[in-house]
């Protein structure tokens, strides 16, 4: 009887660890961080980071930039860079957009930079439009200036003392060249443990590429 009752405890304890055993984590807002909390690259150098182009390797999804339509094709070569003009430092994007039955095309848009003083890894994109001033942040959370960098995005308008939910957070690395090796796996571990960008990192392919400042490209 004793080895009986034994192994009816035995057995309600290895019942009790499986129903008590951790969920799998869901991406959900209560996941986010607070805005200020999120880290960025310390003693950030921003002559060294504009120091040549950026491509993209992975994303979770794109902040999309109107007249560009990013979030509409399968995109090749999406590259940017970040220059000095007489109007202060802009960014360059262009990409080769191609829809899954068309014909590819190279497009472009310029937008303004602007970066805090005392943080400039906490860059804000700003593209004006006649009618329309859309501006978003960009984010350096880590970069080594010479391959890498990770991009952290929050799409919405939101305050420092608030989150910025699972559908307007985007994250993105980007490299010196298509080719560049990078730590994939420890960026994509991060971001599911300090923000809440959870799912699969898409890859962008380099069969064709794109002008930055040549002619023949498309200007929206």
């Amino acid at each position: 009887m004793k080895r009986v009752t034994t192994f009816l405890l035995a057995l309600l304890q290895v019942f009790y660890s499986v129903w008590t055993l951790p969920t799998t984590r869901t991406s959900s807002n209560s996941d986010c961080p607070i805005l200020s909390s999120i880290k960025t690259q310390k003693n950030f150098n921003l002559t060294k980071f504009m120091e040549g182009v950026w491509h993209t390797r992975t994303y979770n999804s794109f902040v999309d930039i109107p007249g560009m339509d990013i979030n509409s094709y399968e995109h090749y070569d999406l590259k940017s860079r970040l220059r000095n003009t007489s109007n202060g430092i802009i960014i360059e994007n262009a990409g080769i957009h191609k829809a899954k039955h068309g014909t590819g095309k190279c497009l472009r848009r310029n937008g303004t930079v602007k970066y805090e003083k005392n943080d400039p890894a906490k860059i804000t994109l700003v593209y004006n439009f006649p009618h329309l001033k859309h501006e978003f942040s960009y984010w350096i959370r880590e970069t080594d200036y010479k391959n890498y960098a990770v991009v952290y995005s929050c799409s919405a308008n939101v305050r420092n003392n608030e989150k910025c939910t699972v559908d307007k957070s985007h994250l993105w690395t980007i490299t010196r060249t298509p080719k560049t090796e990078y730590p994939k796996n420890k960026i994509e571990e991060q971001a599911k443990k300090e923000l809440c960008v959870h799912g699969s990192h898409n890859n962008v392919t380099f069969p064709e590429t794109c002008p930055l400042d040549e002619k023949g490209v498309h200007k929206h």
